[in-house]
């Protein structure tokens, strides 16, 4: 038998409704096939769609409701009417990419690789179309807080009003909008994690001879070898150097995708600079009125600083600060004066757009470009930093003690120059310092972004120490630098001490407590496999707080954090698919959950979708799901859930999705009836019914006559347990080969129904 491989397993619509035909063309990664097996997918769901609205026009629901469960999960129900298409096209690819259909240990892992690219890719194109419709709102909306942030200094021009002026239109859009700003920040911050564990992935999990084969080609390190030697070696020779760099390049990657135009967040600035549409050219108004002053003087030497005639007449024009009276870059450090104020407003605009090249990541060549622009040349030159990019052409190759050395002399302007709080922080980033960047940071990825800069350039600055001890000695180990390693402890485990710490900082433990941030931490401190564990605990608690669920049991471990809230939130449906999805793939990919028990209770979150999808009547992909549990847990969430569906068709059509999937139905049917008479025992006596079980009655003329109503009160009004048994019923007579278990069964309902008066009328 040939081998099974990912390509020929892929089912398009193994879960779509009987009418549909299933596709026979693959579905790749590339972008090309991509759109066009959405295409497809789109046009045979439309056909669905107007067949059975030709027959329907109000389509029914294909699972009725069902109390006992949505008591337990009632949070889901006002999720599930807030679903959008996302669900479909999810369930869509993980049926193509099943990893059930695989034994093979690469191709399964390949398979989980292609499912990250997919739904990564599902969230980016919603995330375009909200872009289209919320960007410009999102924007006016961050403006006003940021700028406030950004300036430091007081901008005379009210633009905040400015801001506001459409605020009544925007409400009225997004009120009649289906989607709104939130969605937006939500889908961004999705897109952000499905890449975050793309890349995490193929780095953690990556076939070892292929993760090898590099290393065997390089050259060794000797003593005549560049700084981009050293440091490709030693991200080569040490992984968790290679991971914080990933994590850096994806931190530096979201903030260039999400973040404003670079000349748009400065325009406030250079606007308050008093210099029209003129970007160079230094310090205009400082040079102004330093030639001012020579001329006023009749000066015509150069301004001493250290004349008392000198400094009691240089003042700026307000005559409330010290003006400088050279206009070299370093003239405000060395004579502790100050520059005009709108030159001010253009020096932190300046550094501003220096400090956002640097957190996003940009190359030498552009912040060269943008420096030159503004005739700041000097200041591209001083942004030499890790030498992790491509060399452009002409550039030298320095050696590791020099680019060592730098980052001292950077270290030292963070924490003892500059005058402004955006200079300090560019220096601070060169030279892997923490304090002089915090004070700029803003968000969550910010804060991130600076202790994982210091922590990598701190190993870089220590590999370079054990394979140039010599050349490093000389000079460099005079000057201090920040150890990020010492300040966090251990090194191994400093990444999931951060992110613990992030969650208790008031400057981000909001932002920390939104779940896709929440994940995105947990796959930084490679902790997916606590946090889920969790995860089920707290759905485990819950569920079982004020009832008993027959869907999620009982454990008697409690979660870390007895605050619930704490964890997943019920009424969060995306959340909850992302974390579903992310589980599957960890499965897929070989993580070590901590053995039977735990996953157990980790599949408690697998469960929760499944009634998510019942409540947003998606009872199709229930087998698709409920086969990616364990052991009889599938057939009894698949019981539970579909024992509510009363339509043949639609029952049939169950049938045959458990059968492609490789369900066995036979023990579907049969756990079906065996949870029912669990779930509800009879614990009546004898038979009281007989004796009230009357078929004949008087007449009135001698004779007899059959009572109409001698079943007893309407047969419409029946318990719902009692209806419970009676479709679990109806099941068995759709599966061949269980003739003995159907009557069996059928006896015993007799006998329960026999058992209880008000039982008699179903009969």
């Amino acid at each position: 038998m040939a081998p099974i491989t990912r390509n020929s397993n892929f089912r398009e619509g193994s879960w779509q409704l009987v009418s549909l035909t299933r596709c026979s063309n693959r579905i790749h990664v590339s972008n090309e096939v991509f759109r066009k097996a959405l295409l497809r997918m789109t046009e045979m769901k439309w056909r669905r769609g107007m067949v059975k609205m030709q027959v329907d026009y109000a389509k029914p629901p294909m699972i009725e409701n069902n109390p006992e469960n949505d008591d337990v999960l009632y949070p889901l129900k006002d999720a599930a009417n807030r679903v959008g298409n996302e669900v479909e096209r999810f369930a869509e690819f993980l049926d193509g990419y099943n990893p059930l259909k695989v034994t093979d240990g690469d191709e399964r892992r390949e398979m989980a690789f292609d499912l990250i690219e997919l739904y990564h890719k599902i969230a980016l194109e919603t995330l375009d179309r909200l872009r289209d419709r919320h960007e410009s709102e999102r924007r006016k909306l961050e403006g006003l807080s940021w700028r406030r942030k950004m300036r430091g200094l007081k901008i005379t021009q009210d633009t905040d009003e400015m801001e506001l002026e459409d605020s009544d239109a925007e409400e009225e859009f997004v009120t009649n909008s289906k989607t709104t700003v939130k969605d937006l920040v939500r889908w961004e911050q999705e897109a952000q994690t499905w890449d975050l564990l793309k890349r995490l992935a193929h780095l953690r999990f990556s076939d070892s001879n292929t993760a090898q084969s590099p290393k065997q080609q390089r050259s060794p390190i000797h003593q005549y070898s560049n700084e981009r030697d050293v440091w490709e070696h030693f991200l080569e020779t040490d992984q968790l150097a290679l991971e914080r760099k990933t994590v850096l390049r994806w931190l530096q990657d979201t903030a260039e995708e999400s973040g404003e135009e670079i000349d748009v967040l400065v325009q406030d600035l250079q606007q308050n600079a008093d210099r029209g549409d003129i970007i160079a050219h230094g310090w205009l108004h400082t040079k102004a009125a330093i030639k001012n002053l020579k001329r006023v003087n009749s000066w015509a030497r150069p301004l001493d600083p250290a004349s008392a005639e000198v400094q009691n007449a240089a003042w700026n024009t307000p005559k409330t600060e010290p003006l400088v009276t050279q206009l070299d870059p370093d003239s405000v450090t060395r004579q502790g004066r100050k520059l005009e104020a709108q030159d001010e407003y253009f020096e932190r605009a300046i550094w501003l757009g220096c400090y956002e090249m640097l957190r996003r990541g940009r190359s030498a060549a552009d912040i060269r470009e943008w420096c030159m622009d503004r005739t700041e040349i000097w200041r591209a030159v001083s942004m030499s930093g890790l030498p992790d990019e491509q060399p452009q052409e002409g550039d030298e190759e320095g050696n590791p003690a020099s680019g060592a050395l730098w980052r001292r002399m950077c270290f030292a302007l963070a924490r003892n120059g500059g005058n402004d709080e955006y200079e300090r922080a560019v220096y601070g980033i060169l030279s892997g310092d923490i304090s002089s960047v915090e004070p700029v940071c803003r968000t969550w990825d910010d804060f991130l972004f600076t202790h994982y800069n210091a922590l990598l350039r701190t190993q870089f600055d220590q590999y370079i120490q054990s394979v140039h001890p010599q050349g490093v000695m000389n000079g460099t180990l005079n000057f201090s630098a920040l150890d990020a390693i010492v300040l966090h402890g251990d090194n191994a485990t400093a990444g999931n001490r951060l992110v613990e710490k992030l969650k208790t900082d008031a400057r981000t433990s909001q932002e920390t407590s939104q779940p896709m941030k929440m994940l995105q931490g947990v796959l930084i401190a490679d902790q997916f496999a606590y946090f889920i564990h969790q995860q089920g605990l707290a759905l485990s608690k819950f569920a079982n707080e004020h009832t008993t669920s027959n869907l999620i049991p009982r454990s008697s471990e409690q979660p870390k954090d007895l605050d619930i809230t704490k964890y997943i939130d019920l009424a969060d449906h995306d959340s909850l698919r992302v974390l579903t999805h992310v589980l599957l793939i960890f499965r897929s990919l070989g993580l070590d959950f901590g053995g039977v028990l735990k996953e157990s209770v980790i599949e408690n979150v697998i469960v929760a979708y499944i009634t998510f999808l019942r409540l947003a009547n998606k009872g199709e992909l229930i087998p698709l799901y409920c086969s990616q549990l364990s052991g009889a847990r599938r057939y009894a969430t698949l019981s539970r859930n579909l024992i509510d569906i009363t339509d043949p068709e639609q029952r049939i059509t169950q049938i045959r999705l458990m059968r492609e999937l490789g369900l066995d139905v036979q023990q579907f049917v049969k756990f079906q009836s065996r949870f029912l008479f669990q779930d509800y025992p009879d614990e009546t006596k004898d038979y009281p019914a007989s004796k009230m079980f009357d078929i004949l009655d008087d007449n009135g003329r001698g004779g007899k006559r059959v009572r109409k109503d001698f079943f007893g009160r309407d047969p419409d009004e029946v318990d719902r347990v009692d209806l419970l048994f009676i479709r679990s019923l109806e099941w068995y007579l759709l599966v061949d080969g269980l003739w003995a278990e159907t009557f069996q069964v059928g006896r015993m309902l007799y006998q329960r129904f026999f058992s209880e008066s008000p039982n008699v009328s179903i009969l």
